[in-house]
């Protein structure tokens, strides 16, 4: 089995003293229901790449949860983790390994490649559709979301979107909101996938445009 990891939400537990790292076990059920191992994965402050070299992943996923430390209001923000996650994409664009950011992690993907979020209205908690964005020059992930439809619904729980204005060069808008907020985005040279659903909260894990795991982690990003 290919070994996929996952960047883990920081947790305060005051009363011990304690900030932990906690991961959603509903990512485990959905890796393994596609043939991936789950690989949690601490944030650790420093030796991320002896980390990395030893784990030997197949590809990342940076799940949702705590707020970007960067961001005005943050009430739930964990810095620790917030570097953890940037060494970590460094490392894997260094070797190509495939990233999937899901809800913050594809926040976190736009900042580190210096683009930027902007606060959403209604976008918390609810379901809306989204339309599939067309372009002339292929993204890295190209292959990955060919299949979405042209429109579809979605499930949303994020308080922040990426700028329609701030998305890099390098990454193509694949998917945005009827308000024109960006959805999902695609790196243009690395197999970097960036979405503001959660695949991992749907049930029962469906096919089509949220099924894209598998697509993915299996090589089908890869050039």
């Amino acid at each position: 089995m290919k070994r996929i990891g996952l960047t883990q939400r920081v947790e305060v537990v005051a009363r011990r003293g304690e900030r932990r790292d906690g991961l959603d076990r509903r990512w485990a059920e959905l890796l393994v229901s596609r043939g991936f191992a789950p690989v949690p994965l601490c944030n650790l402050g420093n030796d991320v790449r002896r980390y990395l070299a030893a784990l030997d992943l197949h590809g990342v996923i940076l799940t949702g949860g705590n707020d970007l430390a960067s961001l005005d209001g943050a009430r739930d923000a964990a810095p620790e983790r917030d570097h953890f996650e940037h060494e970590l994409l460094a490392l894997c664009g260094e070797r190509a390994l495939p990233v999937l950011g899901v809800c913050r992690g594809a926040q976190v993907m736009c900042l580190f490649h210096a683009g930027g979020v902007s606060p959403v209205a209604d976008h918390v908690a609810r379901r809306h559709a989204v339309t599939r964005e067309v372009h002339a020059v292929a993204s890295a992930v190209e292959r990955v979301v060919r299949d979405w439809p042209t429109r579809f619904e979605v499930n949303s729980y994020h308080a922040f979107t990426l700028s329609p204005d701030r998305v890099r060069p390098q990454f193509l808008a694949l998917a945005r909101a009827d308000d024109g907020s960006v959805e999902a985005m695609g790196h243009v040279a690395l197999p970097q996938l960036g979405i503001l659903w959660h695949p991992e909260r749907e049930r029962p894990f469906v096919q089509g445009p949220l099924d894209l795991v598998q697509a993915l982690f299996s090589g089908a990003a890869q050039r």
